[in-house]
C-alpha cells in the first residue's frame, strides 16, 4: 500500500469519533484502494447530496449507526461547495477533516495535479517523497511530472 493511503486512512480513528466529514475538493477518496482501506478500519461511506436529502438520511441511517453499542463509524465526504451547508448540530457531532492533494505535494502547483490521470497519481506521489526542491510553478510541475514520472524530457522547440 503506498504511504500516501496509509497517511490518509490513518486520519481515520473510531476511538477518536464515530463520525467524519471530510471536505475531500480533489475527490481521494474516490480512490478505490483508500476508500478499501478506510473500510478495512470499520468505517462505512455515507453520501452528501444536498442538506434536506442529508438531514433525512442522517436521522434515517446515520445516527443510529453512530450511536449504537459499539459504533458503527462513519465517513461522509463532501466537496467545497456541500462544506458550508453541513447542519451546525451534525458538525458538532462528528470530526470535520480536510483531504487534498495540496497537502500531499504542497510544492507543486495544484491546478496541475487535478490534471493528472488519477491512474497515474501513486506514481506522482511516489515520485514526489524525493523531491527536495523548492516550490514549483505551473509549467515547472508539468516539467517535473513530465520528467520524473513519465520520463519525458521536455525540450523548447525551435524554430527552423
Amino acid at each position: 500500500m503506498p504511504n500516501w493511503i496509509a497517511d490518509i486512512a490513518g486520519t481515520f480513528d473510531a476511538n477518536l469519533s464515530p463520525l467524519y466529514l471530510v471536505h475531500d475538493g480533489d475527490n481521494l477518496l474516490g480512490n478505490p484502494r483508500l476508500r478499501a482501506s478506510v473500510e478495512e478500519r470499520g468505517f462505512q461511506f455515507h453520501p452528501y447530496d444536498d442538506p434536506v436529502t442529508f438531514r433525512y438520511l442522517y436521522e434515517r441511517d446515520i445516527r443510529p449507526c453512530i450511536h449504537a453499542d459499539p459504533p458503527q463509524p462513519t465517513v461522509v465526504p463532501v466537496d467545497s461547495a456541500s462544506s458550508a451547508n453541513i447542519p451546525f448540530d451534525i458538525l458538532c457531532e462528528g470530526r470535520f477533516v480536510r483531504i487534498s492533494l495540496k497537502d500531499l505535494m504542497p510544492k507543486m502547483d495544484i491546478a496541475v495535479l487535478r490534471q493528472v490521470p488519477p491512474a497515474d497519481l501513486d506514481d506522482v506521489i511516489a515520485a514526489y517523497d524525493d523531491y527536495t526542491g523548492t516550490p514549483l510553478g505551473e509549467q515547472k510541475t508539468r516539467e517535473w511530472i513530465l520528467r520524473e514520472v513519465y520520463g519525458i524530457v521536455p525540450a523548447p522547440l525551435t524554430q527552423c
